[in-house]
């Protein structure tokens, strides 16, 4: 028997999600290599930029691609992360 229409649902929600967690986590990961070329001349502040972007890419290769709430979860706190670093670098416009 195939899958019915609330199956099918659920899965094109679950790959939808998964994918704006790829597209979320490369943005977040472009802005850490922006970040630590930056910090030329620290390598301190260049190690925390690779860390993290190392963390980042580690995070998505464990996740269940099919657990929609993890997926969801992670998306929402890698953009959060996004937002605030890209916040504070850019200056408010009057």
């Amino acid at each position: 028997m195939g899958k019915t229409a609330e199956e099918y649902l659920h899965e094109h929600r679950t790959v939808v999600a998964y994918d704006i967690l790829k597209d979320t986590v490369n943005a977040l990961q472009a802005r850490y290599i922006a970040l630590s070329r930056a910090a030329l001349g620290d390598p301190e502040e260049q190690k925390k930029w690779k860390t993290r972007m190392l963390q980042a890419r580690d995070a998505v290769l464990c996740i269940d691609p099919e657990d929609l709430q993890a997926v969801t979860d992670l998306t929402e706190r890698y953009g959060t992360e996004l937002r605030e670093l890209y916040r504070r670098a850019t200056p408010v416009r009057r």
